[in-house]
């Protein structure tokens, strides 16, 4: 598996495959013993750290009727009363997905709320709904759309950025299955080859 995705990172023009295996360190120089060594041997040496790309996301709810007390915890309060705390009580789903280059720089975070209507207040970063606030093909598609618009990455050096996504259904919908293609295809048509 991992085979294929690298050299996809290759094709993409963000990684390098070299005739031999070598060990790295954890900075990627090249060393000489697995004891200097971080992780196996490769022959694929990764050129543009900025065009690699990772995302996963994190959904919450702002209702905290199911939370109850957690390993038996104890709350104080008189004798003859009983604890109570302040909790919201309204469910508000929502899923962020925070995108980072293979540098480690956060690129841009993506906001979906549990919702049927977009609030153009919540525009602050990439900021969607849908209504049970899970990530589909379509929105995936359009935060990527959204990357493109803001031209975060520089087209002009011929190189396809490169995003690494978990195995969710939504990875595979032919809607952003297209949008992959179709960046490829922005960058055969300026250029490049």
């Amino acid at each position: 598996m991992y085979t294929e995705i690298y050299e996809s990172m290759v094709e993409a023009g963000i990684a390098v495959k070299h005739n031999e295996k070598v060990w790295r360190a954890a900075n990627g120089d090249v060393v000489k013993t697995e004891a200097e060594a971080v992780g196996v041997q490769t022959e694929f040496e990764l050129i543009h750290p900025d065009l690699l790309l990772f995302v996963d996301e994190v959904g919450s709810n702002t209702s905290q009727t199911k939370d109850g007390q957690v390993g038996g915890e104890k709350y104080m309060c008189n004798v003859d009363g009983r604890p109570q705390q302040k909790a919201a009580t309204k469910d508000c789903r929502f899923t962020t997905l925070g995108f980072t280059a293979a540098t480690g720089e956060p690129v841009m975070c993506a906001v979906n709320f549990e919702g049927k209507n977009f609030k153009e207040e919540w525009k602050t970063c990439f900021v969607c709904c849908s209504e049970n606030s899970s990530i589909s093909g379509p929105l995936l598609t359009d935060m990527l759309r959204f990357m493109d618009d803001l031209e975060i990455f520089d087209r002009s050096l011929c190189l396809n950025p490169f995003l690494i996504l978990d195995g969710h259904g939504s990875r595979f919908e032919l809607c952003f299955v297209l949008k992959q293609a179709l960046v490829t295809m922005k960058n055969d048509q300026q250029d490049c080859h």
